[in-house]
């Protein structure tokens, strides 16, 4: 019984976090023309790492997002933070460090090497 639990707590998991990639992809597409699911994962896991709104758009200005509009990153913040699967406080995922820190937005994801999948077993 308690294998069901977790198998079924694991795919709810990963349904939110596909639900929530599909979303960022939408929102990318209709605000910068932007369809690429790898930008959209980078995106939420700057995201995972801020502590703050603030923070979320040092990290995106950071990483080639200087352009986006406030109120776009405003909206892809909210999103992300009501959407996000819940296995982690954004306390401990501000001390994760991201395997994807070094890529940037301009580079389209292009330059993402591995897996940088954000959960965790």
């Amino acid at each position: 019984l308690a294998l069901s639990s977790t198998t079924s707590s694991s795919a709810l998991s990963q349904f939110q976090h596909l639900s929530l990639v599909s979303k960022i992809v939408t929102e990318l597409e209709n605000h910068l023309s932007i369809k690429d699911k790898t930008v959209a994962e980078f995106i939420i896991n700057l995201a995972k790492q801020s502590y703050s709104l603030d923070s979320f758009q040092k990290l995106l200005e950071q990483n080639g997002g200087e352009d986006f509009p406030e109120q776009f990153v405003a909206n892809l913040w909210k999103l992300i933070n009501i959407m996000q699967p819940k296995k982690q406080s954004l306390l401990e995922n501000t001390k994760t460090e991201s395997s994807t820190s070094n890529t940037t937005l301009k580079e389209g994801g292009s330059g993402v090497s591995g897996s940088h999948s954000t959960s965790t077993a």
